[in-house]
C-alpha cells in the first residue's frame, strides 16, 4: 500500500483550510458588529434581520457512485440585499466514504474529503410574506477535494481536484428559518442534499 501524500497536494490543502478558516473568522465577526450596528441605530428587526447565518447538514451522492457512509456540515453567512436577492457565502466541509465491493460503479474503495469557501447569489422564488420560499444559488470560489482510492494493485493512491469550487442548488426555506434542498456541489463534483437552520 503506497501511503505516500505528494507535497503539492498538501500544500494545496492547507491553503484551502486556511482560507476556510479566515473566511469563516472574518464573516462571523462581520455579522456579528453589523447585527450590533444595527441594533445600536434602529430596533428595526428587518433591519437586524438583513445579516444572519445558516448551518447546513447533509449527505453527498457522488455522481458515478453512492457511498457507504458520508456526511457534510456547512456554515453559510448571509447578506440580504432584498426581499428576492441575497448574498451567500458557503464554508463546508463534506466526506465520502467508499468500501471495496462490487456494487459501487466508478469509485474503487477509500475516501474523500471535499473543502470549499464560495459565495454568490441567492435568488428567491416568493416574497418574505410566504412561509414557503424556494431559491436557487449560484456560487463559485475555493475549495479542493483529497481522494483516497485503491487501483487494481491493491494501492491506495492520493490525488487532488481542482482548488476551484462551485454550487448549484434549488432550496426551500420554511419561515425563514428551516431549509431543505439539494446542490451540486464541489471540486469532486457531489449531489448533497441538505437541510437548514437559520440564526
Amino acid at each position: 500500500m503506497n501511503n505516500t501524500i505528494y507535497k503539492s497536494d498538501m500544500d494545496n490543502l492547507y491553503k484551502c483550510l486556511i482560507a476556510i478558516l479566515v473566511i469563516l473568522f472574518l464573516s462571523v465577526q462581520l455579522i456579528g458588529q453589523e447585527k450590533n450596528n444595527l441594533s445600536l441605530k434602529s430596533n428595526s428587526i428587518e433591519q437586524a434581520d438583513k445579516f444572519n447565518f445558516a448551518v447546513n447538514v447533509g449527505f453527498p451522492f457522488s455522481v458515478n457512485d453512492v457511498p457507504n457512509f458520508g456526511f457534510h456540515v456547512g456554515l453559510s453567512p448571509k447578506w440580504r440585499i432584498s426581499q428576492y436577492f441575497t448574498i451567500e457565502t458557503q464554508l463546508s466541509f463534506t466526506h465520502s466514504r467508499f468500501d471495496r465491493e462490487e456494487r459501487t460503479n466508478a469509485h474503487d474503495g477509500g475516501q474523500t474529503n471535499s473543502y470549499n469557501a464560495i459565495f454568490g447569489p441567492r435568488f428567491y422564488f416568493a416574497n418574505e410574506s410566504k412561509d414557503f420560499r424556494p431559491y436557487v444559488h449560484t456560487l463559485i470560489g475555493y475549495g479542493a477535494s483529497v481522494d483516497r482510492e485503491y487501483d487494481g494493485e491493491d494501492k491506495l493512491n492520493y490525488a487532488t481536484y481542482g482548488l476551484y469550487s462551485f454550487s448549484l442548488g434549488a432550496h426551500v426555506e420554511y419561515k425563514k428559518k428551516f431549509n431543505i434542498g439539494a446542490a451540486l456541489e464541489g471540486a469532486y463534483t457531489d449531489i448533497i442534499v441538505k437541510i437548514g437552520y437559520s440564526f
